[in-house]
């Protein structure tokens, strides 16, 4: 389970409508996997719908699938062959 908190007044949530794909990221999860996984391997992240929801600091409102206000996406991890580093390290 990932529980992640903001702190409305010093870091707000801004949200753009109807935004393209990935649409307005929020978090991030890191990722351990198994160093021995082959070149080309394809590792599945699913998300259970059931239990992810946006929920105001007070508890009164609430974004949820079940409620057609949050749309997840799956994804998946390739694993590569090569090392890519982001931001220009190396």
């Amino acid at each position: 389970y990932v529980l992640k908190a903001y702190d409305e007044a010093s870091n707000a949530l801004a949200f753009t409508l109807n935004a393209v794909a990935p649409g307005d990221v929020i978090g991030e999860l890191v990722v351990l996997l198994d160093p021995g996984l082959a070149p080309g391997t394809a590792v599945p992240l699913q998300l259970q719908t059931t239990n992810a929801a946006l929920i105001d600091d007070s508890a009164t409102e609430s974004e949820t699938v079940a409620n057609g206000h949050l749309l997840l996406q799956d994804g998946l991890i390739v694993i590569g062959s090569e090392l890519v580093f982001a931001n220009g390290f190396e």
